[in-house]
């Protein structure tokens, strides 16, 4: 990946292509990867290839990462995953039957050819569904490319605006599916975001790291005194750096956290009320009712302490986060300052901040990559799974099934 921030920075630089972008003398045919989104309660997101077949596969919710935490899509076609995740639902509890309640089914596709799929995809459904005895209400939604925008400034934080705009289809859909890759063994949305950030935090920590650098080994004794205060910026930046990790351990890795106390809690909570409801018969008894209501209370509470709990512990995030920022953006208006006050000097090492900065975009990157220093925050040892597939023995008589 090359994003090149220097250029976009300084001004002074034209801008290449941004993280290795199709269109700079790339004549290979765009090929026809789209996104699917399933929604039924459980949101599953898919990227699917040219084929139509599953390559990645994503939670956007807790109940999708609930659903699909011991479940293969690896290969399955769009209309296979799709039926994987309607008998996933009904197994566990999110699929109604009878009185129970209304079976909603959202599907999202993005490319040219998302109504010839989705057809192909509800007709599936359709199918299964018949098969299983339930009814649902389909909905069928299109993802433009601003969705696709949107979904790639939040998991490549690190990208300009300007950089995700300028990016065709095919480039935002293939930076979609890496960034999932990073981070498939996160089961909450919040880790999956602390991640994100921490990741653009190092990127553009290490790109000022190689202009200080590049600027130190130039050795003019015109720039000492702005040097030393743009120094200044990446010290406290770094230090805050490190309070954020420090706090991202503490307040969401821990198992002893509260917000792991209540991720926990409510996971227990949530399996209780869905193997109550495979219990039940189509039509439920007074105290059947009762008995869902109460536990559907207490889902809704164990909801409320969660949310409190990641509350506090992203206002901590949050506050390290501005102050990382703040710095950074002091760090650069002090660059700027430099270049415009020395232009000679930065006439002669333009571009080696250029080629430094690349570099270190490159050593990052290698960094997230399973098995780098940050091996931890993807919990490639399965620590961060809090969610597990429900293990439900369906009764013999008088069940939904």
């Amino acid at each position: 990946m090359k994003k090149l921030k220097y250029a976009l920075m300084a001004g002074v630089l034209a801008v290449p292509c941004a993280f290795g972008l199709a269109g700079c003398g790339d004549t290979e045919p765009e090929k026809q990867d789209k996104i699917m989104n399933v929604s039924l309660n459980p949101e599953i997101e898919f990227v699917l290839d040219e084929n139509d077949k599953v390559v990645s596969v994503n939670a956007l919710n807790d109940e999708g990462n609930f659903l699909i935490a011991n479940a293969n899509f690896s290969g399955k076609t769009a209309e296979e995953a799709v039926e994987i995740v309607i008998e996933l639902s009904e197994e566990n509890g999110f699929l109604v039957k009878g009185s129970q309640g209304t079976n909603n089914i959202e599907i999202a596709i993005s490319g040219e050819t998302a109504d010839d799929l989705y057809n192909s995809v509800k007709n599936k459904a359709s199918q299964v569904l018949s098969d299983l005895g339930i009814t649902a209400q389909f909905e069928k939604l299109k993802l433009n490319k601003e969705y696709l925008q949107g979904l790639v400034s939040e998991c490549m934080k690190e990208l300009t605006e300007a950089e995700v705009k300028a990016m065709s289809e095919e480039d935002l859909i293939d930076l979609i599916e890496e960034s999932r890759e990073e981070t498939k063994t996160f089961y909450t949305q919040e880790l999956k975001d602390l991640y994100y950030q921490i990741r653009a935090n190092e990127v553009r920590k290490a790109e000022f790291a190689k202009i200080e650098s590049v600027i130190n080994a130039s050795g003019s004794q015109s720039l000492s005194a702005l040097f030393s205060v743009f120094a200044g910026y990446l010290d406290t930046a770094e230090q805050q750096m490190q309070n954020l990790v420090s706090t991202f351990e503490t307040q969401f890795l821990n198992a002893e956290s509260t917000y792991n106390q209540m991720m926990q809690t409510f996971v227990a909570k949530k399996k209780e009320l869905l193997e109550t409801r495979l219990s039940l018969g189509a039509t439920l008894t007074t105290a059947e009712q009762q008995a869902l209501e109460t536990l559907e209370g207490q889902v809704e509470t164990a909801i409320g302490n969660l949310e409190s709990a990641k509350t506090y512990a992203k206002g901590l995030i949050d506050g390290f986060n501005n102050q990382i920022n703040q710095a950074f953006n002091s760090a650069e208006q002090s660059f700027n300052a430099m270049k415009e006050l020395v232009p000679t000097v930065f006439a002669n090492i333009n571009s080696q901040i250029e080629t430094a900065v690349n570099t270190a975009e490159d050593q990052v990157e290698a960094m997230f990559k399973t098995g780098g220093t940050y091996e931890v925050y993807v919990g490639t040892n399965g620590s961060n799974s809090y969610w597990a597939k429900v293990e439900v023995t369906k009764p013999t008589s008088g069940s939904n099934a």
